[in-house]
């Protein structure tokens, strides 16, 4: 699925708040960052905290850490990320891998 058609899929209601504040966090905090992030190497570690304290992080995983939150979640910020920075969006991947 392309980005383009991934920006056309409806959201839940319970998600959109998810990827407002991963929205908010991209256009504020990232955004001004992916020149040096791709250019110099910067490696985005407060925007990566931010959107761990957002929840970007854990929306796959059920509030008591079984796993059975909803994964598409997880991907939907992974991929709202990567539209600005796929370098960002990666280490996301990894954290989430962690979980």
């Amino acid at each position: 699925m392309s980005l383009t058609a991934l920006r056309e899929v409806p959201v839940p209601a319970a998600q959109a708040s998810l990827l407002d504040r991963v929205d908010r966090i991209v256009a504020r905090d990232l955004s001004p960052l992916v020149q040096r992030i791709d250019r110099e190497g910067q490696y985005p570690e407060a925007v990566l905290h931010q959107l761990g304290e957002a929840g970007a992080f854990a929306a796959h995983l059920s509030a008591s850490g079984e796993g059975r939150g909803r994964l598409f979640d997880a991907v939907a910020a992974m991929a709202r990320v990567g539209q600005d920075c796929l370098s960002t969006a990666f280490c996301m991947w990894c954290q989430d891998s962690f979980f």
